[in-house]
Parts: C-alpha cells; sequence; structure tokens
C-alpha cells in the first residue's frame, strides 16, 4: 500500500513540475493564462490542475492595426473552416468552435479575418453570427446627410437689394445687388462641399452668403448642374442682436442638446442632400463655414483596424480619400457562466464544456463584458519571478519524494534477501 501512495505522490509531483514548467515557457506567448496544480489525494492528475484567467498585461504593438487585447472579461470565437465550394457562399466549418484570448488577427486569401492558425474570426451582426469579411473595394455610395457650422461676420457689408432715386417724381426704385455667381461684388462670402451622386461622380456645391441687411443674410447654392437666380435664396438667416439665429425662411429649425437652434435644408444646387447648419451665428470679425457631406466614389481597400467597440473599419482609398467604413459586422465578446470549466485545447485555446455552461456573445463594454484596445495584444498572465519560485520548491519536493521511494525500495530488497 506505501509503495502506491509513493507513486501516486510522485506522479503527482511530475505532474506538478510539469505545469510550472509549461507556465515558464509561456511566460511570452499572447494570450495564455497560467495553471495551478493541487495536490489532493485521490484526485486525477488532471482534474487537479486548475487554470488562472487573470488580466495578462496590455503591450502595444506597432503598424498591427489588426492585433487587438480584451481588457477585462471575454473570449474571442473562432472557428477552422475551409473555402466554400460555390462561389459568394460562406466558409464551411471544418471543425468545432474555440475561444482565445490571442487577438493576433490577419486577413487570409480569400479576404476573412482570422488568426495566426487560420481559425476564422466570428463576429456579430444583429443575431446573426459569421466569419468576418474584409471587403477589398468600397462601391460608389450616393451623398444623403450633409453638416456645416457658421458663422457669418457681423461687420461686413451689408449689399442693399435696392436704391431709390428721391431725384425724381415719382422716386424711382432700382434693382441692385442682384446676385450672380459670376459677381463677386453680389455676395460677401462662399465655400464649398462635395458631394456625390450614385456613380461615385463628384460635384462641387458652392454656398453664397449674401449680407442684405443688418440682421438678415440670403444663402445661395449653386453647381456644375444648378445655377441659382437672384430672386430665389435657398433661405434668408435673420440674427438678434447677440449674434444668435432668430429664423430660417427655408427649412427645419430646431433646438439641439446644448440648446442651440439648428436647421435642416435641401440646398438647391443639392437637392438629395439635407445639410444641418448647426448653432450658426453672426458674431464679428470672422466668417467661418465648414461643411461635409457622406458618401464617396468608388475605392480599394487600403488598410483595415478595429474599433474599440469591435467595430471592424477598413479604410478605402476612394478617389484619393481615405474614408473608414465599419463594416455592419462586428466583434463581440463571449462569456461563460463559469469560465474555469472550460477545457483547454491547446496553450491560449479553450472549449465549451458542461461545467463551463454555453457562451453568450456580448456586446463589448456590456453586460461584463471587457473592452478592446486597439494596436495591441494581451500578453501572459504568468509571473515569471513567483513560476521560478513555485520550480525550486517544486523540484526539492520531487527529490525528497524521490528518495523516499528509493529508500522503501531499499528496504524492500533487504527483506526480500532476508526471506531467502
Amino acid at each position: 500500500m506505501s509503495m502506491k501512495i509513493d507513486s501516486s505522490a510522485i506522479a503527482a509531483a511530475f505532474a506538478n513540475l510539469s505545469t510550472i514548467g509549461d507556465n515558464i515557457s509561456h511566460a511570452n506567448t499572447v494570450g495564455y493564462k497560467s495553471s495551478a496544480f493541487k495536490d489532493v489525494l485521490g484526485q486525477s492528475i488532471g482534474s487537479a490542475t486548475t487554470q488562472t484567467f487573470s488580466q495578462g498585461a496590455i503591450n502595444a504593438e506597432i503598424n498591427k492595426p489588426l492585433d487587438v487585447a480584451i481588457q477585462g472579461n471575454g473570449f474571442f470565437k473562432i472557428i477552422p473552416m475551409n473555402d466554400p465550394t460555390t462561389p459568394g457562399a460562406p466558409p464551411i466549418p471544418s471543425g468545432p468552435a474555440m475561444y482565445t484570448r490571442d487577438g493576433q488577427f490577419t486577413v487570409n486569401a480569400s479576404g476573412f479575418l482570422t488568426d495566426n492558425a487560420g481559425n476564422y474570426v466570428m463576429g456579430m451582426q444583429g443575431n446573426n453570427e459569421g466569419p468576418i469579411k474584409i471587403p477589398d473595394s468600397t462601391p460608389a455610395e450616393a451623398s444623403k446627410t450633409g453638416s456645416m457650422t457658421l458663422n457669418l461676420d457681423s461687420g461686413a457689408t451689408v449689399l442693399p437689394q435696392t436704391t431709390t432715386d428721391t431725384t425724381t417724381n415719382p422716386p424711382t426704385i432700382t434693382a441692385t445687388n442682384q446676385f450672380s455667381p459670376t459677381n463677386p461684388s453680389t455676395y460677401n462670402y462662399s465655400s464649398r462641399t462635395t458631394v456625390y451622386d450614385n456613380s461615385g461622380m463628384a460635384t462641387t456645391v458652392t454656398n453664397y452668403f449674401q449680407r442684405t441687411s443688418a440682421t438678415t443674410w440670403n444663402v445661395y447654392s449653386a453647381s456644375n448642374g444648378y445655377t441659382p437666380t437672384a430672386r430665389n435664396p435657398d433661405t434668408v438667416l435673420t440674427f438678434n442682436s447677440n449674434g444668435q439665429l432668430l429664423t430660417s425662411s427655408q427649412g427645419t429649425q430646431t433646438i439641439d442638446s446644448q440648446g442651440n437652434p439648428t436647421f435642416s435644408l435641401n440646398l438647391s444646387a443639392a437637392p438629395n442632400v439635407t445639410f444641418t447648419f448647426d448653432n450658426p451665428t453672426h458674431y464679428s470679425n470672422s466668417f467661418s463655414a465648414i461643411s461635409k457631406a457622406d458618401g464617396n466614389p468608388p475605392g480599394q481597400m487600403v488598410s483595415v483596424s478595429i474599433g474599440a467597440d469591435g467595430s471592424i473599419i477598413p479604410v478605402n482609398d476612394a478617389g484619393g480619400l481615405s474614408i473608414p467604413k465599419p463594416l455592419g459586422r462586428k466583434l463581440d465578446l463571449y462569456m461563460f457562466p463559469n469560465e474555469n470549466g472550460l477545457r483547454q485545447v491547446s496553450p491560449t485555446q479553450w472549449a465549451q464544456s458542461n461545467e463551463s455552461g454555453s457562451p453568450q456573445a456580448t456586446a463589448v463594454g456590456t453586460k461584463g463584458a471587457g473592452t478592446l484596445i486597439g494596436n495591441a495584444t494581451e500578453g501572459s498572465n504568468v509571473n515569471i519571478t513567483t513560476a521560478m519560485i513555485d520550480l525550486l520548491s517544486a523540484q526539492r519536493s520531487f527529490q525528497a519524494i524521490s528518495e523516499v521511494v528509493k529508500n522503501e525500495s531499499d528496504a524492500m530488497q533487504q527483506i526480500s534477501q532476508m526471506g531467502r
């Protein structure tokens, strides 16, 4: 009986040495989680080994935009897959799902996000889970919305719309300063915005601002497809003495979240684009009109990155512009009722088990799920100093048990010889 117990003790001591050795060998492995051996009499060697899912250090990675680290709870989901036999069909799973903290990702030859071993990274779009396809190009997209921040100089020259000759009887009223986009003397300022049609063709929309009184301004717009007339401004803006917008003759006026007046307008030169003028003001000694519109021409992907919310952001070179276009499918984190019950299948991969419970796809930063840090990886949580101390202690224990077994073996041999 004693020899059996001693043999079990040696097996346990060896398992402890092996566990500590694995920890030390993976001290620099991305996403590795340390294991600990608890020597409890009567347990199998496997059941006596537990893992610690504590946080590893976050390490910045240079020029690796697809590397991403988890800060907090959760795992990435990866599945081995084969390319589909039918063009355009989704990849075909070739093995069970695994879960990992190793966020070293890349794009494979088929355009899918994978880990370094070629396993496909899963993402969510609504309630639909699937592999993440990175498009190699972006189709043209027509402009639909635009925005403008605007300050009109309250010191600008007033351009009266009529003059009255009182020397005649009756007085003669003559139209003056009638707006013309080709005559700069008929407006005070102008600004430009680029918009796109369905084919991706760019059009420059020019906005013209004409001061007509101490508190009013006409706003006109023109493009290569539309020339305004003097009698038809897109809107007339009226300000109070404090430089705040009172009314806009056209468009929908509302109050923004800061309590400031704002209005939305479809410019005549861009009737399919709704521009929002956010809190236009009328202050002295400066004119500022900063505008932009959505939409883009077709383009080719030049890079891709992962946002803090799990969004996948390809950047496309569309007509010389770098345009980030987040995909609909995002990285979620997978949570388990009991992550300590996961079954380890490789140094940095785990599988669902009865003890772990079922995984739940969880949006980044919600319901206990961690956050994501781009251009970074999570290092091993092994404390190399502690592991080396544990190794020395385990070696002494192994030597002591080995000596006990040797002495017991010698004693048994002597007893055997005495019986002859």
